[in-house]
């Protein structure tokens, strides 16, 4: 089965530092929509209409090509032409616009509930609208990486994390799979924080926990400070493991260029680049891996770029000779992250760079 992330917009009224695309956040003032862009370090600023904001600001993103139109996202669902296909709608912020809804509706129709799950902030759905929209979805996830009601992050409301736990309660009420998400850094891997983020998911009925590694030089990420040792990594995961085997949930789950900290024999490579999951961009822009964005959401390379699902069908482009040699020769970095690699090597062809054995997390043992 393929799977495919959909980041259908930039639009996020919060822009993390860590998030692996660069949010695009717009704001009303003085009679204006202002939408910041390219890392925030640009305003584009046009007089507010009667539109919801956030359409608004899709419609002028539209225009600047940095976002598809209402009517070209839905001829990207027709060139999703492949079977069994799971799709996650992501984005930025996926449902601000409610277009984007009417969006997840028709996909959800093609493809089955089974098929369809959403990533959201609590900015992008409100409580009376949840038991509509788990109609249509079978898993929804949110950001949860620290447990206390603070800022944590810059950019961040204050109440960021807890609204996201109390929204994901909802849907649980609705019958809809949840699974929170949480990149771990130096600060979150502090023994009582974790301790203190397990049993805040345990209470609220959260099963299912995933953790994820830090990508430097992605999206909004253009750091390379505060990422953890395999050490570190190591031991906050076991802690975690630990309480999961006592308490028996939420499971914690391991984003596959974790994986490899804990081998297992004869297990295939965990790398789901090209095969289990690849990104889509709001341009429309079939990517390799979800996590391919590089500053101001240009792919990290452009051959990292499969094509343009507006003008080829999903299943020609996965036809795609880079993609079909990735499959062939994935073990020969097995268990490294093929985006990390590719980061950190100093070789200079594509593909030598992506198969290089230079993830720093797996250099250190």
């Amino acid at each position: 089965m393929v799977g495919i992330i959909y980041n259908i917009t930039y639009l996020c009224p919060h822009a993390c530092s860590i998030c692996c695309v660069d949010s695009i956040k717009p704001m009303e003032k003085n009679g204006l929509l202002e939408i910041q862009y390219n890392a925030l370090k640009e305003t584009l600023s046009i007089k507010r209409n009667q539109q919801n904001m956030y359409t608004q600001a899709s419609h002028e993103l539209a225009k600047k090509g940095l976002e598809l139109s209402y009517s070209d996202k839905m001829k990207i669902l027709t060139q999703l032409d492949v079977p069994d296909l799971e799709l996650q709608i992501s984005g930025g912020d996926a449902l601000l616009n409610p277009e984007n809804l009417q969006f997840l509706v028709a996909a959800s129709q093609k493809f089955g509930r089974d098929n369809l799950s959403l990533v959201t902030t609590s900015k992008g759905i409100k409580i009376d609208d949840i038991p509509y929209v788990s109609k249509y979805i079978s898993q929804y996830n949110c950001a949860f990486d620290n447990p206390y009601k603070t800022r944590a992050l810059e950019y961040r409301s204050e109440n960021y994390v807890t609204d996201n736990l109390r929204i994901a309660q909802e849907f649980i009420k609705n019958n809809v799979s949840v699974q929170t998400e949480c990149t771990l850094t130096k600060d979150n891997l502090n023994p009582k924080l974790l301790r203190d983020m397990f049993f805040a998911l345990h209470e609220a009925g959260i099963q299912n926990h995933l953790l994820m590694r830090i990508v430097p030089f992605v999206g909004r990420n253009q750091i390379q400070t505060n990422i953890p040792t395999a050490s570190e990594y190591k031991a906050g995961i076991n802690l975690l493991k630990n309480l999961e085997e006592k308490y028996k949930y939420p499971k914690i789950n391991l984003i596959c260029s974790l994986k490899n900290l804990y081998p297992k024999e004869g297990e295939i490579n965990p790398c789901q680049i090209s095969r289990n999951v690849m990104g889509l961009t709001p341009t429309g822009d079939l990517l390799m891996s979800p996590y391919g964005f590089g500053a101001c959401n240009t792919p990290l390379a452009p051959e990292f770029n499969l094509g343009s699902l507006l003008e080829t069908p999903l299943s020609v482009l996965m036809r795609n000779k880079r993609r079909l040699e990735i499959l062939n020769r994935m073990d020969e970095n097995y268990g490294d992250c093929k985006i990390q690699s590719f980061l950190y090597s100093k070789k200079k062809e594509f593909m030598k760079r992506l198969l290089d054995k230079t993830d720093p997390l797996y250099r250190q043992r």
